[in-house]
């Protein structure tokens, strides 16, 4: 049943993907300064997606914004932060209601109008910074401090207002909830807070083993979802406070959960990004970036209506059809939309789990007039230091328009005692006679 959810889940996500296809198409890699990493993202009221970063050195705050059509502006904000809140700093952006967009600084609230006029509000004395921000019901701007474990509350004007918890409590995401309250993780306790506009706390428990609670997010069905740090999970907990979890099969645990395209929920486990519809139905999660080594640091729902994403690597365009990536290190960042799944021709949800000497791949068409080719399965080797595609299983395919089908694929007797034995990452690639061609990267486990 689980197996069939999924499939389900694809083709819902495909459908949904494909009524974007020309923009996926064309989408293309916008270039940031070199070093700069960001660390969130959020649409803004002007149509852009904007971002907060920080350089490689950490000694630099960013504001920046990029259009659907690809230009960037980084405005270079004027006081650092001190070392020790590094960690703490860049984490929050947020659109408020005021028409502006709302960020976190060390012991302030930095404003900034969409022209890149900057105004910080300073905190109250004492070392803070904001998680994480969501525009209230109130009219209002709201974030935790998870280091000084209070939610704090700032007007379009700037007037501020904190409310302490208990020490332990170390609050984290925040979203806005259906019923007209505030919700909010706490990351160090299995615990999930509600807060009313005049400042009246709940809390809830978390059943299970710690979980790290880490990002939340109101989604269309009334509900908000939570991702867990320290689990496989994800969470759902409705406005009167029912918790239910979900297993995903990823390795890692869960976060920069978001609402995004086709009414699903996306989030990011390691180097993955997976989504669960409202039902709780899981979709494989899948790799961006074709050798599945870079974390997303954020996900947001982008003004153009498309999911978009900030990683660590700028290799996915070419090689597996989106990823949105801002690169850190040597090279300059890049961003750009991701789609699930980004092409004509789609992978998905990912391999079934090894079965003896085979496993299956699910594929679905979206062309008018078919497809028809086939489809490898391998890894990259590298040998004297050039990499090359080394097939592993392939298999014909033959689908009409808008058909799923699993393709079965056979290992030799060595390479499935392999398989069996690590946990592996893989590519498959499929490639049409009528010409598209669709990625994906994936970790295999037997």
């Amino acid at each position: 049943m689980r197996r069939a959810g999924a499939l389900i889940l694809w083709v819902v996500t495909f459908v949904a993907a494909m009524a974007g296809l020309a923009q996926a198409e064309e989408s293309t890699s916008h270039s940031l300064a070199e070093a700069t990493w960001a660390k969130a993202l959020v649409a803004g009221p002007d149509g852009n997606v904007w971002f907060l970063a920080e350089t490689i050195d950490s000694k630099r705050i960013i504001l920046g914004k990029v259009t659907t059509a690809g230009e960037v502006t980084e405005i270079p904000l004027r006081v650092p932060a001190p070392p020790v809140l590094r960690y703490h700093r860049t984490e929050t952006i947020t659109a408020g209601p005021d028409g502006n967009l709302w960020f976190g600084e060390a012991n302030a609230v930095g404003r900034s109008t969409t022209a890149g006029e900057v105004t910080s509000f300073a905190l109250p004395a004492g070392a803070s910074a904001p998680t994480a921000m969501a525009a209230g019901p109130d009219g209002n701007i709201w974030f935790t401090e998870g280091a000084a474990s209070k939610i704090g509350r700032i007007t379009p004007s700037g007037q501020l207002a904190q409310f302490t918890l208990p020490p332990e409590r170390k609050p984290s995401g925040i979203a806005a909830g259906s019923d007209g309250n505030l919700w909010f993780t706490e990351r160090t306790i299995n615990e999930i807070g509600r807060i009313t506009p005049a400042g009246q706390i709940t809390e809830f428990r978390v059943p299970g083993p710690a979980a790290k609670l880490d990002s939340i997010t109101a989604s269309p069905d009334g509900n908000l979802w939570f991702g867990e740090a320290g689990a496989s999970r994800v969470g759902r907990i409705t406005p009167s406070g029912e918790v239910t979890q979900f297993a995903v099969p990823t390795w890692g645990g869960t976060s920069s959960i978001v609402s995004g395209p086709g009414g699903l929920l996306y989030f990011a486990s390691g180097p993955e990004i997976g989504a669960i519809s409202p039902a709780g139905e899981i979709s494989w999660p899948s790799c961006p970036y074709w050798r599945c080594t870079a974390s997303p640091e954020a996900l947001a729902l982008g003004p153009d209506g498309r999911l978009w994403t900030a990683s660590g690597v700028a290799r996915c365009a070419e090689l597996c059809g989106g990823g949105s990536a801002i690169y850190v290190g040597h090279l300059p960042g890049v961003i750009q939309p991701y789609d699930l799944p980004p092409l004509q021709l789609a992978i998905g949800p990912r391999l079934t789990r090894l079965r003896g000497n085979s496993t299956s791949i699910s594929l679905a068409c979206g062309l008018e007039s078919g497809c028809r080719g086939t489809v490898r399965l391998g890894w990259y080797v590298v040998r004297n230091h050039r990499s090359r595609f080394q097939t592993l299983s392939r298999a014909r395919y033959d689908l009409r328009q808008d058909e799923t089908r699993r393709i079965s694929l056979r290992f030799s007797g060595k390479t499935a005692a392999y398989l069996h034995r690590y946990t592996t990452h893989l590519l498959v690639i499929a490639s049409g006679e009528q010409g598209p061609t669709a990625k994906r990267g994936l970790y295999l486990s037997g």
